[in-house]
């Protein structure tokens, strides 16, 4: 196996790597060394470090194809500036009416918590319904848009610059308001990013960057820390805020340890690969299959483990490797994080093929330790909806081309 340097590799394989290593690793160790109840038996110590071994081996292997900017960004333009200044005004009234409604509707004597838990239980068992589809089928829409306003053949065109920003600041005041998910509030910094990085200026792992990504880890462990009392309805003092609590939302490593405890009382059973079939039936929407079964491990485990699940307790998330155990033990902790770079790698290659896919693959790359502290069922699930949602639009692109084409053909004979 010929191993890159990691200097050569994009930004997406390195912001991977340091959320397989900091939450498999760096974050169980150091809570294990300050922390009395925080800890790791030695067999789930030696199945975290050998997946993450694997893990980062093939993250680094030649066989993880490059992501190389100037092939993403050839892509051609699709609208006008007229075009997309119509959908930027439309996009605008809606979030500024959502902004007011958000605002005026804001309750915080409701924890935060009460409405993640509902949210989570009615995609868990309820599915989307049609206007969420829709909702997600115009915001893909939308990030197309918003990449064409930086297309390269394209004229710099400050107001639709200045209307993207303003979008994205409102966009964004709407999720300090109303984000119950912690991670959420700082993958969409990520996101864009990301998205700066592809099309608009590549990103290097300069002295000063690294500085900006150092203070963007501290500030945001706090804010971490303190969104988790405003989560849950607590007014926090100063000394309650710290790093180490911030950080607890994502050593989640030592819940692999309530699934070793679980097995060996007879609360839970060894899975042998259940999983994996709830993983590859995830794409299916339960207003075709009303009868699917409840496919997210985390809220399925939990649900098994604790009996009050939103009331006295909350759903956890198990890990990669922890998803694996419950198949295999620690034998699957590492099969299921080779299976995870497996589907990473599939991920890069659609974009790689169709350089279009880019923008939904960023917001799943976005929330990277989101999906590795949770489980495989986390990035399958959302690898599905980001290539059906691609497949959907790049189609409508085609017979739109193709609508166009007809109708030139007939001004012709005409």
């Amino acid at each position: 196996m010929i191993i890159r340097n990691i200097s050569n590799i994009d930004i997406i394989d390195k912001y991977l790597i340091i959320s397989i290593s900091a939450i498999y690793l760096i974050i169980p160790l150091i809570f294990e060394i300050n922390f009395d109840r925080y800890n790791l038996s030695q067999e789930i110590w030696i199945g975290l470090i050998i997946s993450t071994f694997i893990s980062l081996i093939m993250i680094l292997s030649k066989n993880t194809p490059n992501l190389e900017i100037e092939k993403l960004r050839s892509i051609p333009k699709i609208f006008s500036s007229k075009t997309i200044f119509f959908f930027l005004f439309v996009l605008f009234i809606f979030e500024i009416f959502e902004l007011f409604k958000i605002i005026n509707e804001y309750d915080k004597s409701i924890t935060r918590d009460s409405l993640f838990y509902n949210e989570d239980e009615q995609s868990a068992i309820g599915g989307r319904n049609l206007f969420s589809y829709l909702k997600m089928l115009t915001n893909s829409l939308m990030l197309i848009v918003f990449v064409d306003i930086f297309h390269l053949n394209r004229p710099r065109n400050k107001i639709l610059i200045y209307f993207f920003v303003l979008i994205i600041i409102i966009q964004y005041s709407q999720l300090f308001f109303t984000s119950i998910y912690r991670s959420t509030f700082l993958s969409t910094i990520i996101f864009w990013v990301l998205f700066i990085n592809f099309y608009i200026n590549e990103l290097k792992f300069t002295k000063k960057n690294i500085i900006f990504i150092f203070l963007f880890f501290l500030i945001g462990s706090y804010w971490l820390s303190w969104s988790a009392f405003y989560r849950q309805g607590d007014i926090a003092e100063i000394n309650q805020i710290n790093i180490f609590h911030g950080l607890s939302g994502l050593a989640t490593a030592f819940e692999i340890e309530s699934l070793k405890e679980a097995i060996e009382i007879g609360a839970l059973k060894l899975e042998y690969g259940l999983q994996m079939f709830y993983n590859l039936i995830s794409w299916i929407p339960r207003m075709i299959w009303e009868e699917k079964p409840l496919v997210s491990f985390s809220f399925r485990i939990s649900s098994e483990l604790y009996d009050e699940v939103g009331i006295t307790t909350w759903v956890r998330t198990f890990t990669i490797p922890g998803e694996g155990y419950l198949q295999f033990g620690v034998p699957g902790m590492i099969l299921w994080s080779i299976l995870f770079i497996y589907f990473y790698r599939f991920s890069k290659l659609i974009v790689i093929k169709y350089p279009l896919s880019l923008p939904f693959f960023l917001g799943l790359w976005a929330s990277f330790p989101l999906l590795v502290r949770g489980d495989l069922f986390s990035y399958i699930s959302r690898f599905f909806v980001a290539v059906s949602v691609f497949i959907f639009i790049f189609f409508i692109f085609k017979l739109l081309k193709l609508s166009l084409n007809t109708n030139k053909k007939i001004l012709k004979e005409i």
